[in-house]
């Protein structure tokens, strides 16, 4: 059995939390084995959390990052950026995000904003 045979995460309308480690799993796991996983699943996962967001007043941030990872992964940036901005505009020092923020503009071929995100950056270790 492999990593990716152990590693479920299931996305509910009942669903809250998403732990930094499920995220970071998922992300290597994105990022190691891209072969493993399934555009449907992908598909899957993106209606499911939608349905949630419709139905709450509440977007997590780690929901919005996750989903970002996935459309990464589909290779449609401009969905996974309108994510990350999303994100951005209600923590704007994450980390995590505006790394991920900045690789997304530059596989989009947008160098301006991704340099305006390096400067952000920047600013943020300082």
């Amino acid at each position: 059995m492999d990593d990716i045979s152990l590693v479920r995460l299931e996305f509910t309308e009942s669903s809250n939390d998403l732990s930094d480690e499920k995220i970071s799993l998922l992300d290597s796991i994105l990022q190691e084995n891209p072969e493993k996983f399934q555009y449907e699943y992908f598909n899957r996962m993106i209606k499911k959390y939608t349905t949630f967001s419709n139905n709450s007043s509440i977007e997590s941030i780690q929901y919005l990052y996750l989903v970002s990872l996935v459309y990464r992964r589909l290779q449609n940036f401009t969905a996974a950026i309108q994510f990350s901005e999303r994100i951005r505009l209600r923590d704007p020092y994450n980390k995590r995000n505006l790394n991920l923020l900045r690789n997304l503009y530059r596989l989009n071929g947008d160098f301006v904003q991704e340099s305006k995100t390096v400067i952000q950056l920047a600013n943020l270790k300082n």
